[in-house]
Parts: C-alpha cells; structure tokens; sequence
C-alpha cells in the first residue's frame, strides 16, 4: 500500500456537476504493510500518522484485509506517531466489519499516541489490546 494512491468513494453529484476524481497519496506521512504470519493470521503493520488525511487509506487496506475473512487480524500500531479520531474511527469500523466476518480483531500499542487514545476511549472493551507483537501472535 506504500506508495499507492487509494480512491474514494466518488461523491454524490448533483445535475450538472463535474465529477470530481479524490484520490490520496501520502506515502511520506503513512505506511502500510500486510503479512500472512501463519495460516488464517493477516498482520497488518502501520507506521506514521494516522489522522484525517491518512485515514482513507487504512480504512481502505483494513477494510480489504477483513473481507478476505482471516481468522485473525492483528493490526499493528507499535509504530505510529500520532492517532487522531479519524484513527478510533477506522478502528470502530474495523471492528464491525470483523465482526460480521468472524474474524477476531487484535490490536498491538505501545506508544503514548496510540495507548491514550486507546485508554481514553475504552477500546479494550472491543478487542484484545496487546503491548508486544509475540503476545498477539500467540494469542
């Protein structure tokens, strides 16, 4: 997903309007990878920031990564700098998402942007929140 510019959703338009063509591409600001690390586990790596602009694109990877319906998917956030309410949102969303599918939703935080966030809002109330990558994979 480095690297790559992801589409939105075009807008709804109305008569007589251009069509507008939104499309982001913040390589510098965040990164995302993806590992199969064993049969039905999907890693989901972040680095950077993740806030209004950056957003879309992990809503778009993590969207993609629980409609193809792992058992698991540990995202990882170990690397982020900072997590806005766009980040809680897409974190939410995934977690709906996941739900539906079965797929079992496990967060790795261990930076203060991400863990107070984390704090603040209870997200362990929603899923298992880990502050090792190993604790995740193991489980």
């Amino acid at each position: 997903m480095d690297g790559k510019s992801v589409g939105a959703d075009p807008l709804p338009r109305c008569a007589g309007s251009r069509p507008v063509d939104f499309h982001i591409h913040a390589p510098d600001l965040i990164g995302v990878a993806v590992e199969r690390v064993a049969a039905g586990v999907t890693l989901v790596r972040v680095r950077g920031e993740v806030d209004l602009l950056t957003a879309p694109l992990l809503r778009a990877e993590l969207d993609h990564q629980v409609d193809l319906m792992p058992s698991v998917l540990i995202i990882d956030l170990t690397r982020v700098t900072f997590f806005g309410a766009s980040g809680i949102e897409v974190l939410i969303d995934a977690y709906q998402r996941a739900r539906r599918t079965e797929t079992l939703l496990r967060l790795v935080v261990n930076t203060r942007a991400v863990a107070r966030m984390v704090k603040i809002l209870q997200l362990d109330r929603l899923f298992p929140i880990y502050h090792e990558l190993a604790d995740a994979l193991t489980g």
